[in-house]
């Protein structure tokens, strides 16, 4: 185990380690999906919060086809729900995103 500069340091270091894991679990995930590009703008967007409406207009997508990227989303726990807005929901995962390739 390497030697952190304090609790910055090894926070930082969780942060980047965990971020590599979860980037595999995620690049699995959305290797069978078709829709695999929405599915990383919806990421991306909701990494500070963003509303179904701003997700639809911005992605220009219909209602179905956004919706079901969410419900997988939040199934998996890469989102969540806090009042009207879609979040990121653990600091790992939107660390992961931000390494994630388009």
């Amino acid at each position: 185990m390497r030697q952190t500069d304090g609790p910055r340091g090894g926070l930082k270091t969780t942060l980047r380690e965990g971020s590599k894991i979860v980037l595999e679990e995620l690049k699995n995930f959305l290797a069978g999906r078709r829709n695999r590009g929405l599915y990383v703008k919806v990421l991306r967007m909701s990494r500070h919060g963003a509303r179904c409406g701003e997700l639809r207009d911005e992605l220009q997508v219909n209602d179905k086809v956004l919706a079901e990227a969410l419900s997988r989303l939040l199934d998996i726990r890469y989102l969540r729900r806090e009042d009207s807005l879609y979040v990121v929901a653990d600091p790992v995962v939107g660390e992961a995103i931000t390494r994630l390739r388009a």
